[in-house]
């Protein structure tokens, strides 16, 4: 057990951390170098011409590929009598979610993972919304039957104990930590072995100094500090600032201070980064279990915790193709044609000065001729076709997972080699939402346990177009957390221009078509003028609104005849019953024209040519 109490065993982490930190730096200098080489010179840092950039095309299809996108989450809980309260905590953290904008911040995660590690920290930030509390160390005011000594004891009380306190409640968030600021145990083979995790961060010094909870003698010694260290100063974001000398983005002193998890102790301290100091504060963990920590990784590797990953991984083919296309285009620049000729130099300025077609009449024809120099060597160029190929299929196909066309003879094959490509992207995105899911079940458990959190939310009843409030309060909790058993499937929505949602819109409608007998049966049918209205508008076509029109009058003729709109008829009065008739369909329609025809007239629908 590590006592952050003591002399000793604070020094003991810090040495400790110090000792992660160098054996990190490595990892820490191969992800930079990597992103260096990623955004190639276009960007102003890498100093070899990159000539096709296929490190950047890489990353930037699988961040496309597997970011998550307004993440949502359903929860299931294996308890069944718990099932309507699971969908209604469902809708309120989904809710909840949408109030701290995590999207950006998880697809910066997925970037980083295709680096190396991507990590999120799940914890109590500051929420600056001040609450007034009854102070829990002033007694409770003495009734009437209280001593003498308990009246004086309360006046005592009254004197020296504030009875009211202005608080932070806090609220639960998920920030991405970078990568450089992340510090583990490194000597643990799995992190279920890791003794410490530590986030490096820096604030300014003031409010390092305003912060009530922090030991007022530790902070009285807290002095400015650069970002710029003893261990590890070219960090990835300093591939844009470099020359600078002092900390250009910092306008006021700061200070740097690690937030540090112990997971045998489930202990939380803040500590400065600074030799000799004791800790700013310690405490008990309060979050969501397993600690702050959740991280992301495509790539294990046996007994140790820092992944392999994509990049590093495609890096070796990129520097090689973009070694031989800069060979090849050095080639090309010294590439010359000449005419060389014999010592008659009558011919030869002859032969220079002659227009194209023109009769020359040399002395020495055999004299003259033209010789090409230098040129593209054609075996470095196929090479380089070659380890392409090699390529594109380290990357799993990545030609293929970015539609950037066939990659067989046949489609039958490129259909056989999507669904592999697809095997290989699934499983990516497997991890993606097993993190994801970890992440929204750390915000869960804070948002249960969260005693002053309200989300402002609504629902639909099921079946109407009514919306009641569905407002979560931390007075709905019922039970203890543990009693639901809830099971987090997150999930997310990709981009979709208006003609992607119009064509799943028809996909939609063509499955449930067939159905609508039985839905008309169960009170459900399908409303054509809504549908006439989303594809006029999703479609920018306007002009469907004059040519499909709705007839009120019509729909009220059909309503009073009992037409149905599957080819059958209703009778009228008592109890709904449908007789349905069989027709065969002519050669040339395969009878869904018919049934979509009658389902318009029977909503009341014209159509004019």
């Amino acid at each position: 057990m590590i006592d952050v109490h003591s002399e000793s065993g604070l020094r003991s982490l810090r040495d400790a951390i110090r000792a992660s930190e160098r054996t990190l730096i490595p990892f820490w200098e191969r992800r930079r170098d990597l992103i260096e080489k990623t955004v190639g010179d276009n960007w102003g840092v890498e100093k070899r011409q990159t000539l096709l950039n296929m490190l950047w095309s890489a990353i930037d299809t699988y961040s496309y590929k597997l970011s998550v996108s307004r993440p949502r989450v359903v929860i299931e809980s294996h308890e069944p009598q718990a099932t309507h309260f699971a969908i209604q905590f469902a809708l309120a953290l989904n809710n909840y979610v949408k109030t701290i904008n995590i999207d950006d911040e998880l697809q910066e995660i997925v970037k980083d993972a295709l680096f190396g590690m991507g990590i999120a920290k799940v914890f109590w930030a500051p929420s600056e919304e001040a609450l007034e509390l009854r102070n829990p160390d002033m007694p409770m005011e003495p009734d009437a039957d209280a001593t003498e000594d308990e009246i004086e004891a309360y006046r005592d009380a009254q004197m020296r104990i504030p009875e009211w306190l202005t608080v932070d409640p806090g609220r639960a968030m998920i920030e991405r930590v970078p990568p450089e600021d992340y510090v583990y145990d490194t000597t643990a083979a799995r992190r279920r072995y890791l003794r410490y995790e530590c986030h490096r961060f820096r604030i300014p010094l003031n409010e390092a100094r305003l912060e009530s909870r922090w030991d007022v003698d530790v902070v009285k010694q807290l002095r400015a500090t650069s970002k710029y260290g003893d261990t590890f100063n070219d960090r990835a974001e300093a591939l844009s600032k470099r020359g600078a000398e002092h900390d250009p983005d910092e306008l006021e002193p700061h200070v740097t201070l690690w937030d540090v998890w112990l997971p045998k102790e489930k202990k939380w301290i803040v500590m400065p980064d600074q030799p000799g100091l004791g800790v700013l504060h310690s405490q008990k963990w309060n979050g969501a279990p397993g600690g702050p920590f959740r991280v992301l990784h495509f790539g294990t590797v046996p007994d140790n915790i820092a992944p392999i990953t994509l990049a590093g991984n495609l890096d070796s083919l990129h520097d090689l193709v973009n070694t031989l296309l800069r060979k090849a285009a050095n080639q090309a620049k010294r590439q010359k044609k000449n005419t060389v000729y014999s010592a008659n130099e009558r011919d030869a300025r002859a032969f220079r000065d002659a227009k194209d077609g023109e009769e020359i009449g040399l002395a020495v024809p055999s004299a003259i001729s033209e010789r090409s120099t230098g040129g593209v060597d054609p075996g470095n160029m196929q090479f380089a076709g070659v380890l392409q190929q090699f390529f594109n299929k380290q990357a799993g196909n990545l030609e293929l997972i970015a539609g950037l066309g066939a990659q067989s003879r046949t489609a039958t094959q490129d259909q056989m080699l999507k669904g592999s490509s697809s095997e290989l992207e699934a499983k990516r995105l497997e991890r993606v939402a097993a993190f994801t899911g970890e992440c929204f079940e750390g915000l869960g458990w804070m948002l249960w346990h969260d005693p002053v959190q309200v989300v402002r939310g609504t629902r639909q009843v099921e079946g109407t177009d009514i919306t009641v409030d569905a407002t979560w309060r931390p007075d709905y909790r019922v039970g203890n957390y543990n009693d639901y058993q809830f099971s987090y499937e997150p999930f997310s929505r990709q981009y979709e221009g208006p003609s992607e949602k119009l064509a799943r819109l028809h996909q939609i409608v063509q499955f449930y078509l067939p159905l609508l007998p039985i839905a008309a049966q169960q009170g459900v049918t399908l409303d054509l003028g809504e549908l006439l209205e989303i594809d006029a508008t999703l479609s920018n076509s306007p002009w469907l609104r004059k040519v499909l029109k709705q007839d009120p009058g019509l729909k009220q003729i059909a309503n009073m005849e009992g037409m149905s709109a599957f080819g059958g008829s209703m009778k009228m009065g008592g109890p709904k019953v449908y007789q349905h008739e069989h027709s065969t369909p002519s050669p040339v329609d395969d009878g869904g024209g018919d049934q979509w025809a009658q389902l318009a007239a029977a909503q009341g629908g014209g159509a004019t040519v």
